[in-house]
Parts: structure tokens; C-alpha cells; sequence
């Protein structure tokens, strides 16, 4: 855990990510995560979002917004303006706004 004082006075993107063993040794990206469950919205690229970083994310918008528009039943503007709010995948942190009184358990 992190304290707030930490982090300093400005708003955040805040982000994680999975890294596992890499075959050739060193470590490789197996997964990230801001928003939960993002990653099931795309198929051929799946692999290339969970490797990369949210910086980026804006060459998944075409295939967000294809995914929402035919198993959300989105129009197509409708599906790209819901992608552009699920891209980049981060959570805004504001350290000066008071925090919830909800505490997560680690386990």
C-alpha cells in the first residue's frame, strides 16, 4: 500500500500490470489493468492490449468500438464514442479529494 502523501498534489492515471518469467529469462508483460474485464472486448488484438501500455491505447479504439457495436448492440457513433471512454484504460486518482472509508483486503 501506498500512502496519498506519497503520491504527491496532482491527479493520476493510475494503471498495473502482470509480469511473469520470460522464456529467454528477464520478465515479459502477461497482463494489465486499470479498468476490469476490458480485454475480453477484443479478439486478434487481445494479446498486443494486454502487452502494451494505456499511452497507446488509442490503436485499439477501431476494435473496441467494432467489438461494442456487435455484441453491444451500439450504433456505430454510439460505439465509438463508448470506446474513447474506455480508452486509455486508467483510473484518475486525485490525491487532494478525500478517500473512500471502503478499505480492500489483501490477500
Amino acid at each position: 500500500m501506498v500512502p496519498s502523501s506519497a503520491l504527491g498534489t496532482k491527479e493520476l492515471c493510475l494503471w498495473a500490470r502482470t509480469l511473469t518469467p520470460g522464456d529467454g529469462g528477464g520478465w515479459v508483460q502477461a497482463e494489465r489493468v486499470a479498468r476490469p474485464a476490458q480485454a475480453v472486448l477484443l479478439v486478434e488484438e487481445r494479446d498486443a492490449y494486454l502487452g502494451g501500455e494505456p499511452a497507446d491505447d488509442g490503436r485499439f479504439l477501431p476494435a473496441f468500438a467494432h467489438a461494442l457495436e456487435h455484441t453491444g448492440g451500439y450504433t456505430p457513433a454510439e460505439a465509438k464514442r463508448v470506446a474513447g471512454t474506455l480508452l486509455s484504460d486508467v483510473l484518475p486518482y486525485d490525491p487532494m479529494r478525500p478517500t473512500s472509508s471502503c478499505r480492500a483486503t489483501i490477500i
